[in-house]
């Protein structure tokens, strides 16, 4: 009896917890403090690569870089009817739009042709389509207050025009691990 009454204490903790973390972890939240609104939002993602790979879909991968643990539907690429490319910005920076860590990769499947498959491709040839394992020279992250987003790509640009100052540098290692 007493196993039984803890397997549902857990539970029901279990579900508070992940309930609370869920709506705690989401994008754009606002949330009421002592009779005062306050809006939460994600850091802006930029960063900048060995070279272009801007057309190529990422995928994310394990911090030893040995096993794929995101990637995206093909549906899961479009965004209000168009392919969601990265943007460009100035010397070389990239706005991610899709949600990469420091643990992207990226596939030699081009946004449109990935988008074309009528399902994912199984992990074996995701992992086999590996184009470049350790892409990143930089990834920054930026803090979103005050972006409209009819301005936020020039914002950025006068962000990295001022060396990203305010911004928060993921350091980047370069693993040299064979899939």
């Amino acid at each position: 009896m007493r196993i039984i009454f803890k397997i549902l204490l857990f539970t029901q903790l279990f579900g508070v917890v992940s309930c609370t973390v869920r709506k705690n972890l989401t994008a754009d939240s606002t949330q009421k403090a002592d009779n005062q609104t306050v809006q939460m939002t994600r850091p802006i993602v930029i960063y900048k690569t060995v070279k272009d790979y801007s057309s190529y879909v990422t995928v994310i991968m394990n911090d030893e870089k040995t096993k794929i643990v995101s990637y995206p539907h093909p549906s899961d690429l479009y965004f209000e009817g168009k392919l969601s490319t990265p943007i460009a910005l100035k010397n070389g920076y990239w706005l991610d739009v899709r949600g990469i860590t420091k643990n992207v990769v990226f596939l030699k499947f081009t946004y449109q042709e990935y988008s074309k498959f009528t399902e994912v491709p199984s992990i074996e040839l995701l992992t086999s389509s590996i184009l470049e394992k350790n892409p990143l020279v930089e990834l920054v992250y930026c803090p979103n207050a005050g972006y409209e987003s009819s301005a936020l790509i020039t914002n950025l640009n006068t962000l990295i025009e001022k060396g990203l100052h305010g911004c928060q540098k993921e350091d980047i290692v370069v693993l040299s691990i064979e899939l």
